[in-house]
Formats: structure tokens, C-alpha cells, sequence
């Protein structure tokens, strides 16, 4: 839809006709007209596109912090991967929303109120695929023990 809102929009969504103003659906304005005369159903149209432009944007920021941090926290292990995993954990649960965060007064819907915490939710993602891709390919010690009092020797 994002692709062919020039062809499949009734009209153009800024083209305004103030003895439009608040009109139900009909066939020349299949979602009715808004506040300001625009045609809801275009507007919806060439909304679209700017989504798709900001969530291109956002994935490829959160692949962006999320990859690296994901590589040194696989790769140096230690205090860095916990540190690295406990920053995760709460970016994970600040990417949630949660319906009592809401403010009683507000009057927008829960997913307008909650779009702050999604700009980055897919980082937490990226961080434990990257780090489990590491530490999957990292070489793996083997111990053996010879007798059950004798040291282990690891390869």
C-alpha cells in the first residue's frame, strides 16, 4: 500500500475543502473527511509510507547498537556480558507497555501514549541473537579426568 499510495489514494491527503468538514464515508471519501476537510481514507494512504520509513529507521538503529553489543558480550564474556545482559533485561522490560502505566486523565489510545518505549524494542533482540551466535561459535573446552582423584586436563 506504502508503494502505490500515489495510485490508490482517492485524492491528495492536504487538499482541503471546507464544505467538507466532518463528512461521513461515501464513495468520493470512503473514511469520511476530518477537522480540517482532508480525506481520511488518503491520509491513511500516505500514512503509511512515512511508517514504513521511520520502522526501516528503527530496526536499522537497533541493529545498529544491538549487533556490537551483542559481539563484545559474547566474545569477552565476564563481567562485560553480564553487564552487557543486565542493560538488556531492563531495556527489555522498558520496551514493553503495560496498561497501569497509562494515566487515568489521558484521553489518546494506550498504543499512542505507549510509542516511546517501542523506538528501540527490537535492540534487546539483536543483542541476545548476536551473543548467542558468538557463543555458539566460539571453540568449546573438553575436560577429562583420569582417575576420580587425579586433576582434569582441558583441551
Amino acid at each position: 500500500m506504502a508503494v502505490g499510495a500515489p495510485w490508490i489514494a482517492t485524492s491528495d491527503p492536504t487538499l482541503t475543502n471546507w464544505g467538507q468538514i466532518r463528512k461521513p464515508p461515501s464513495l468520493a471519501h470512503p473514511f469520511g473527511t476530518d477537522d480540517s476537510a482532508a480525506d481520511g481514507f488518503s491520509r491513511v494512504v500516505w500514512g503509511t509510507r512515512i511508517s514504513m520509513q521511520a520502522g526501516r529507521v528503527l530496526i536499522l538503529l537497533a541493529i545498529a547498537i544491538g549487533v556490537p553489543l551483542g559481539l563484545a558480550a559474547g566474545y569477552y564474556r565476564g563481567r562485560l556480558d553480564q553487564l552487557i545482559n543486565a542493560a538488556d533485561g531492563c531495556l527489555a522490560r522498558l520496551s514493553v507497555p503495560h496498561p497501569r502505566h497509562r494515566p487515568r486523565d489521558d484521553p489518546r489510545p494506550l498504543a499512542h501514549q505507549c510509542d516511546h518505549r517501542h523506538r528501540l524494542g527490537a535492540t534487546p533482540t539483536y543483542i541476545r541473537l548476536t551473543r548467542g551466535l558468538v557463543l555458539s561459535a566460539a571453540p568449546r573446552t573438553t575436560c577429562r579426568a583420569r582417575a576420580p582423584s587425579a586433576r582434569a586436563t582441558c583441551a
